[in-house]
């Protein structure tokens, strides 16, 4: 349903962030502690989902059609 709706490309980038959504909830739920590793980690996926996410926007707003 939301491949449909989104595009593949959307949902792919998407998934990159899985993982740090795993660790802020181990961290909240169960009371994990996060590492400076994972931290590091997180901050630059999260930068680079954020830097994909644009660059395809950017690719499908300038695209004439």
């Amino acid at each position: 349903m939301l491949l449909k709706s989104l595009g593949a490309t959307t949902v792919s980038v998407g998934i990159i962030g899985e993982p740090v959504l795993a660790i802020v909830l181990a961290y909240l739920v169960l009371g994990e502690t996060i590492t400076s590793f994972q931290l590091l980690g997180g901050m630059i996926t999260v930068f680079g989902q954020n830097r994909l996410s644009t660059r395809f926007k950017a690719a499908t707003t300038d695209s004439p059609e």
